[in-house]
């Protein structure tokens, strides 16, 4: 069946221009005709053709990662395929007719005699595959930017289980204890304890209170609790197992122990250290509360500055430190999975920088990630922050294997990876150094040997 050049009518790439050029395109392109469910294209098959839909919708679906996903459907209209100056080899996914369609395809043969015949459709067809670059290039950084958001989450969800989980468990030991408090108040008072003894274990609690607790290794640890035992059989104190190690924990000594024998009797010396044991056993889990619930303040505030979610999402001061810490604890986990010895040193008083937080904080994600995964287990990983003249400057140095000599003048290149598909933080050195060179007028050079390699990413465009 013939196509008429009224079927051109609408379709912008061919807007006024002249008809012999109109009609040249005609008669150089085949006719497609499909059914629901055909292919226009299959994956991976050499990409020597150009199309124009007449009509119908055509679904382009890729395998990523081994998931079928659509990213995008072609209408009236539409041209997809090869282009003219195009560097695209073989096709990504196939094309899927979801309607009847009707396709006009022209043969990557014709591009040159094309040029000549009608400069104006090539320039629009170059237009073409300059935003068709664009759009691609961002839907790659914005789901890989995604990949790299679900890392960091999956790491900064095991982090926050952790305090999450010892406040559970301190809430209930502290409830089992709350419900015991009644019976050993209650034999307390049956033993008779003197005020002295009441009075005494006060004063014993607000010394304790402020008292500094010794670092004790685990041996020396396992001796004070044992003199404290020794003490409490020697008065025949009940369950003195049980109460050495919440005394030796809170750093109770056998001369304290020894002051609250002077006030009491062998019955009420019992009571009273049960009760002790208790109150100092609570006043620990309350302490360990506080500290898991400011260590998920901490987490929290973290994300709020590496995230950048409560500021203004435009060119501000910049304190690179205060970036860098939070895409540390953001990729602890992944840290501690290799255990990697980690340190990190800033000058006093780094300038700050003139800059965009949240490109930033992406730009250090994957130079961090990049570096672990370039690392061995119980690898090092170097960070330095320190002023060089006229710029501010921040070393990223890993104890990898390196990066090889052929392979180095590469690395910032767009697409260019050493690692399987999916495996890294996703976002590309490429635009790590436009982020570093076109947004913050900056430099970023790498130098790299066996054991050691090192990214220097330094910024003149400091804070006034």
């Amino acid at each position: 069946m013939e196509v008429s050049l009224s079927e051109l009518d609408g379709i912008e790439y061919f807007d006024g221009l002249p008809t012999n050029e109109q009609q040249w395109f005609l008669d150089h392109c085949a006719l497609v005709e499909l059914e629901v469910g055909e292919h226009l294209f299959e994956t991976g098959e050499d990409t020597t053709d150009m199309y124009l839909m007449l009509s119908g919708k055509i679904q382009v679906v890729i395998d990523y990662q081994g998931q079928m996903l659509p990213i995008t459907t072609h209408q009236r209209g539409n041209i997809s395929g090869t282009l003219p100056y195009s560097n695209m080899k073989t096709a990504p996914g196939y094309g899927e007719a979801l309607e009847p369609c009707r396709v006009l395809r022209l043969h990557k043969g014709h591009f040159l005699e094309l040029e000549h015949v009608s400069p104006q459709l090539v320039q629009r067809l170059v237009d073409l595959m300059k935003t068709r670059v664009r759009e691609q290039e961002k839907r790659n950084q914005q789901r890989d930017k995604l990949e790299a958001l679900g890392k960091l989450s999956a790491g900064l969800a095991h982090e926050l289980n952790n305090p999450a989980s010892a406040i559970r468990r301190m809430a209930s030991e502290l409830q089992a204890g709350l419900v015991s408090m009644p019976t050993d108040l209650s034999q307390l008072i049956q033993s008779g304890v003197s005020p002295a003894a009441m009075a005494a274990m006060t004063t014993l609690l607000e010394s304790l209170s402020t008292r500094e607790k010794p670092i004790l290794d685990t041996l020396a640890r396992s001796e004070a609790e044992e003199e404290l035992i020794d003490w409490m059989d020697d008065q025949g104190v009940e369950d003195s197992f049980d109460l050495g190690s919440p005394f030796q924990s809170a750093g109770v000594t056998p001369e304290d122990l020894a002051t609250l024998g002077q006030t009491a009797s062998p019955e009420g010396l019992n009571a009273l250290l049960k009760v002790l044991a208790r109150q100092l056993q609570a006043q620990e889990m309350v302490n360990d509360i506080a500290e898991a619930a400011n260590r998920i303040g901490e987490l929290v505030g973290s994300v709020k500055v590496y995230s950048h979610m409560d500021r203004a999402n435009d060119r501000q001061k910049v304190d690179l430190a205060e970036g860098i810490n939070s895409t540390l604890v953001m990729m602890t986990h992944k840290l501690k999975h290799k255990n990697i010895r980690l340190k990190v040193e800033y000058d006093k008083g780094l300038p700050q920088v003139m800059g965009f937080p949240g490109e930033l904080n992406q730009v250090w994600t994957n130079l961090i990630d990049n570096a672990v995964d370039a690392m061995p287990t119980d690898g090092q990983l170097h960070i330095r922050g320190y002023q060089s003249g006229d710029y501010v400057c921040i070393d990223i140095e890993d104890s990898g294997s390196g990066i090889a000599p052929e392979i180095l003048p590469k690395i910032f290149d767009p697409f260019f990876t050493t690692k399987d598909v999916g495996a890294g933080s996703g976002i590309g050195l490429d635009v790590v150094a436009r982020i570093v060179k076109k947004l913050h007028q900056g430099t970023i050079n790498v130098a790299s040997q066996a054991g050691k390699t090192v990214f220097t990413v330094c910024f003149g465009h400091l804070a006034p």
